[in-house]
């Protein structure tokens, strides 16, 4: 049998999720930024790279936006009064 979550743990899962996901778009901004820099080089390899690490970036960006309209003012409420 389940235990349910209050709201405390709720957003604790939800701010956890938060933080995850920014740390997993800051990774993808520094690859991005290191195969760009090979492809104005002239690596080819290197520029297809970046075209799919652009594609990513799109949909990590839309998942983050609906996120944070979502999550974000409880998120923002939590870590206010637990400080």
């Amino acid at each position: 049998m389940k235990r349910k979550k209050n709201n405390n743990e709720e957003l604790n899962e939800k701010l956890d999720d938060f933080l995850y996901f920014t740390k997993h778009i800051v990774n993808e901004l520094d690859s991005l930024k290191k195969e760009l820099l090979k492809a104005t080089r002239g690596n080819q390899a290197a520029a297809q790279r970046s075209r799919v690490a652009l594609i990513e970036l799109e949909k990590s960006g839309r998942l983050f936006r609906k996120f944070s309209r979502e999550h974000m003012p409880r998120v923002k409420e939590y870590v206010l009064d637990s400080n």
